[in-house]
């Protein structure tokens, strides 16, 4: 959803873009996930409420503040 919104604020009115749905921005930010190649991490000994915060609790606040972040900026657009 993030993805999606961003690009309604940004691609759209700069390039005449179509609107995503979805699913498109689903599937752009596998491709883009994809092209940026993953990265094995070592296992870290964070304990069941680590791993929990980092599952859970932290790509829904990281989004937030990229959407904060786009909202500012489209602002002062």
């Amino acid at each position: 959803m993030t993805l999606s919104l961003l690009w309604v604020w940004f691609m759209v009115p700069m390039f005449a873009l179509p609107a995503l749905t979805l699913l498109q921005a689903y599937g752009l930010a596998l491709v883009l996930r994809a092209a940026h190649g993953y990265q094995a991490q070592p296992r870290s000994e964070d304990g069941f409420a680590g791993a929990v915060a980092k599952a859970f609790i932290l790509p829904p606040v990281l989004a937030g503040l990229v959407l904060l972040a786009g909202w500012v900026a489209k602002s002062w657009m």
